[in-house]
């Protein structure tokens, strides 16, 4: 099994942080995946008595590994990330002990001073078979087995970097939920799966649902008609129903007349499957989408804590973050100059239009709904160059690998590429968005049009 192959490299992984001594200094991405990650780390540190500290940033570009070079610490430890800087960070870090955790496709040359664990060396595709988190995790557990209750974490990343497939997990991260299904880690039950189970109104969730195809979805009054006519309440002890709120009868009566009016684009299947809760009492999707607007909002730690069980609200993180995509997605919707369509692709150039930090999400929910190209990218200026974020859709599984296009694509330009087949991002050198964008062109034409 692959689980048992990963578990026996994190066995001998793990002995650089048993042994180490000294000061750790832990490193994590700032998305879900990357703050369960972290999480997950800074916990069995913690465990374990280990002097350390974490932190989490956008990208382990040269800058950053610049500025962490002058870091005191005896061991360096990244977590959803690295990988793909492999040798940057041996330069940066000479001397050093390294230790990586991470499930992104390795790039560069290891030494003797490296500790790597990742899932590509092994053959499983970090893409779709297990998150950074899941890789975290394993290597953390044999550091100490008081980490498992926190194994459930492993597929908040996982449903953080669009891992399910039809609602489903596959290979190790199957694994995963089965360990966490068994300790009561995560409850699996059957339901609609309507984004927003315990932090939207119903009416809203209906109304602003991606999973289902209501004729009247547009309309919120048309919504809380629907709701009513079915006999389900709008208001519980003074506030708003939420789907979680619902008895099982309730749910699947609502389920049923959703499934009755919908489009012919909807099926039974996609509406109702497994529904997977977290003993924080969210769903999986929306925990995740929770920690991603504490990254985006310069907050990861608010979200290790939350993760943690240190704090259990960050309500006004979301709001802000809310805010923040609305205005960006009315904005683009505003000034169509920004999208610049071809035959292969969509382009959003963004400019300083966009934050750097949600360019990547906006493309995604973009590619996913506005957009009708299946291969997308979002350029941003950031500080010190231009953030990309390219998306392809699922059905070019196989056909395209963005990361290898992007990294190619950059060989050109200048600055990093990297991420997976179906979702990567690079770092550009300012001015070198036009070259960027006639290389990926370049290779699309040969192996396109889509």
């Amino acid at each position: 099994m692959n689980i048992k192959k990963l578990e026996l490299l994190a066995e001998k992984v793990s002995e650089a942080l048993k042994n180490e001594t000294g000061k750790i200094h832990a490193v994590s991405h700032f998305d879900a995946d990357g703050i369960c990650a972290g999480s997950i780390a800074h916990k069995a540190l913690e465990l374990c008595g280990k002097n350390f500290d974490i932190e989490f940033i956008k990208q382990l570009e040269e800058d950053e590994l610049k500025r962490i070079s002058k870091v005191e610490a005896d061991l360096f430890l990244f977590t959803d990330l690295g990988s793909g800087q492999l040798d940057n960070i041996r330069r940066y870090l000479p001397g050093k002990t390294i230790v990586i955790a991470d499930h992104h496709e390795p790039q560069g040359t290891e030494w003797d001073k490296l500790h790597h664990l990742n899932c590509h060396l092994l053959g499983i595709d970090g893409k779709d078979e297990i998150s950074g988190a899941g890789v975290t995790y394993i290597l953390m557990k044999h550091l100490t087995k008081e980490i498992c209750p926190y194994v459930y974490l492993t597929l908040v990343g996982a449903a953080g970097d669009v891992q399910k497939t039809n609602g489903q997990f596959k290979s190790i991260n199957n694994d995963l939920l089965a360990e966490a299904v068994s300790i009561d880690a995560i409850k699996v039950k059957k339901g609609l799966r309507l984004f927003g189970r315990s932090t939207r109104p119903l009416h809203i969730a209906l109304r602003y649902s991606n999973e289902i195809d209501l004729p009247f979805a547009d309309d919120e009054s048309k919504c809380v008609e629907f709701l009513s006519n079915l006999g389900i309440p709008m208001m519980k002890n003074n506030t708003w129903m939420t789907l979680a709120d619902l008895t099982d009868e309730q749910e699947k009566k609502l389920a049923t007349a959703i499934i009755m009016n919908s489009g012919i684009t909807s099926n039974g299947n996609n509406i109702v499957g497994n529904v997977f809760i977290i003993p924080t009492s969210h769903e999986l999707r929306e925990f995740a989408t929770m920690l991603n607007s504490c990254g985006r909002m310069d907050s990861s730690m608010e979200g290790l804590k939350l993760c943690l069980g240190m704090i259990d609200d960050i309500e006004h993180i979301q709001k802000k973050y809310k805010r923040k995509i609305a205005t960006y997605l009315a904005l683009v919707k505003k000034r169509p100059e920004l999208l610049r369509k071809t035959e292969n692709a969509t382009y959003l150039v963004a400019k300083d239009a966009i934050e750097d930090t949600f360019i990547g999400t906006i493309i995604s929910i973009l590619s996913n709904s506005y957009l009708d190209s299946k291969i997308c990218f979002g350029l941003a200026n950031s500080e010190n160059g231009i953030k990309v974020s390219g998306r392809a859709d699922k059905s070019l599984e196989g056909k395209v690998n963005l990361k290898e296009i992007v990294s190619k694509a950059v060989e050109v330009t200048g600055g990093e590429g990297g991420g997976h087949s179906l979702a990567s991002g690079a770092k550009l050198p300012k001015g070198t968005d036009e070259a960027f964008i006639a290389e990926i062109e370049k290779q699309l034409s040969a192996i396109g049009p889509f």
